[in-house]
């Protein structure tokens, strides 16, 4: 029914009790959240790694392999691997970096703008449809859940 509370304090996972303390509760719902946005989300064969590279280079832009690994949060060697299958799929290309910088960088092409359009487009069209019944207040509340969890993220 339209505009109903979302039931807290209840897990339909089997087995699964939300833990109360708040950390916890939040790193829970986090990481569920993250686990189920990889199974709903894809493209063309490309895992959430390759699709993550594509969506940060959609949003910011040219980037290093160096700045890619450390917004990552990976070694520069898997997103070597990475971008050498983005590269081989046509979604980027490689672009020199000005001679006193030196380097290159990967830079997002039409066909990996698309991949990376559609993997958002999937996302929020799951999210829409879980909070489809959701009340205004929930909606809200989620809002400014949001805003503090890209806070934490940014610490």
């Amino acid at each position: 029914m339209a505009g109903e509370e979302i039931p807290i304090g209840r897990s339909d996972i089997p087995g699964e009790d939300l833990p109360d303390e708040l950390a916890s509760l939040v790193q829970t719902a986090v990481s569920w959240t993250h686990r189920r946005w990889r199974t709903v989300a894809g493209y063309d064969g490309l895992g959430y790694g390759a699709l993550s590279l594509l969506h940060r280079l959609l949003r910011v832009g040219p980037q290093s392999l160096g700045e890619l690994a450390r917004w990552e949060g990976v070694t520069p060697a898997t997103i070597s691997q990475t971008a050498d299958r983005l590269l081989d799929g046509g979604f980027v290309t490689r672009a020199a970096i000005a001679r006193d910088r030196g380097g290159e960088r990967l830079k997002i092409t039409e066909s990996g703008a698309a991949a990376a359009q559609h993997w958002i487009d999937q996302g929020v069209a799951w999210i829409d449809a879980a909070l489809a019944d959701a009340s205004d207040a929930d909606r809200e509340t989620l809002r400014r859940a949001a805003h503090l969890l890209v806070a934490i993220a940014r610490t």
